[in-house]
């Protein structure tokens, strides 16, 4: 009778602790915009200046299009074939 106490008690204190994630607070957020890390992978040729710098131009583009974000973008190399994985 114990365990099927305690396994109750453990399914409440999940189920609990899974609707608080669900709240909606202003903590992290600046001027009414949410606050935004997003690490983005691609090849060092699309990161240089020899190629117009097409990821960092695309990354600011998409941020001008979602301006309720405050996007921090961190750029990371990684060649064609292991983007993949």
């Amino acid at each position: 009778m114990k365990r099927r106490g305690l396994a109750v008690l453990l399914a409440a204190v999940l189920g609990a602790s899974m609707l608080a994630g669900c709240g909606n607070s202003e903590d992290g957020s600046s001027g009414g915009k949410k606050k935004v890390r997003l690490m983005v992978w691609s090849p060092s040729e699309d990161q240089s200046k020899d190629s117009g710098e097409w990821l960092q131009t695309t990354c600011e583009k998409f941020a001008d299009e979602h301006p309720e974000w405050d996007i921090t973008f961190v750029y990371g190399v990684a060649d064609e074939a292991t983007a993949a994985g």
